[in-house]
């Protein structure tokens, strides 16, 4: 047997066990997206009134859809290893190694983009004055854009040449490193007018509360970590060459679907930030601080004068 013929076999011995590794772990994140899925539906139909009838049906329509992506994705992995059926045509594998990116992945990076998108944008809407919504608006609708269109070049990487100058905008690493970019700029402007409110909250209330803000921050990190760090490896292993990159780029729909659903279970469950209503806080206590509520001046008393939270744009 010559040099490249073992090369060969060992090469496609690493990635069939990469392969099933993602599997595997691709497995697990399923579970973890059917387990958000209840939890959100359930919240959805035996939780609070605070959201309209209107707003629940668009939550849950959103919390199906999305699952439903991830439920694609893992049979098509599946139907990959079990009957090698090609995740995309030929085409699509575009340098060593052979990597595979299920067509599922554009759509499940669309819907967690926009859905995060429009928080941040009901998040800023109430607070700020037109040139800056403006401008805030103008932001998103290119992040769109930016994101629909190479989602678009990758699912027509079939059709494109590898050696045409489209052949690198239509590889899985073209549109992570964008989405990566576009998570981190959203994963910022949502949490910023958080901190803001946090620091009102600790101005009027006492410095001891603020801990629901905090719990929201760190969902927002997590939820944008949970995407950002797979791409960012992606990326660096795709780079190199490695047949590691197989991993994490299975593991991403799942990924994508995940960290959406964390924050759809923060708005639905009412410990979303736009959710919290500040009189009824006073009137009940929260606990231990609800000793330790104080105002630093008369203006204060009036909770409403320093911030608006209306339970409108849950």
């Amino acid at each position: 047997m010559s040099s490249d013929a073992v090369t060969l076999y060992y090469d496609s011995r690493t990635y069939s066990r990469l392969f099933m590794v993602g599997v595997a772990l691709s497995a697990v994140a399923y579970g973890a997206v059917v387990a958000l899925f209840l939890s959100c539906i359930r919240s959805i139909l035996t939780g609070t009134d605070r959201l309209s009838r209107k707003k629940k049906a668009t939550l849950a329509a959103y919390t199906t859809t999305m699952s439903m992506l991830s439920t694609l994705a893992l049979i098509q992995v599946i139907a990959s290893s079990v009957f090698e059926v090609p995740v995309l045509p030929q085409p699509f594998f575009i340098s060593f190694p052979s990597q595979s990116s299920s067509w599922i992945l554009p759509l499940a990076i669309w819907g967690a983009d926009g859905f995060k998108m429009w928080r941040c944008g009901t998040l800023y809407r109430p607070y700020v004055s037109r040139a800056p919504l403006l401008l805030l608006v103008a932001l998103l609708v290119s992040l769109g854009l930016i994101s629909l269109i190479s989602g678009i070049l990758l699912l027509a990487s079939p059709f494109i040449p590898q050696r045409a100058a489209l052949s690198f905008t239509a590889t899985p690493v073209f549109m992570l490193s964008l989405s990566a970019i576009s998570n981190l700029i959203l994963s910022i402007f949502i949490t910023v007018p958080i901190l803001v409110h946090q620091k009102n909250m600790r101005a009027a209330l006492g410095r001891s509360y603020g801990r629901l803000y905090t719990n929201i921050v760190i969902m927002c990190t997590e939820s944008c970590a949970l995407v950002v760090v797979p791409m960012v490896v992606y990326i660096i292993l795709y780079s190199t060459k490695s047949s590691g990159s197989l991993i994490p780029l299975l593991l991403l729909p799942h990924l994508s679907v995940i960290s959406p659903l964390l924050i759809v279970s923060y708005v639905v469950q009412g410990t979303d930030v736009s959710a919290v209503d500040l009189t009824s806080i006073v009137q009940r206590g929260i606990g231990s601080v609800a000793g330790d509520i104080h105002f630093s001046s008369a203006s204060q008393l009036s909770l409403t004068s320093f911030t608006q939270i209306s339970t409108q744009h849950g």
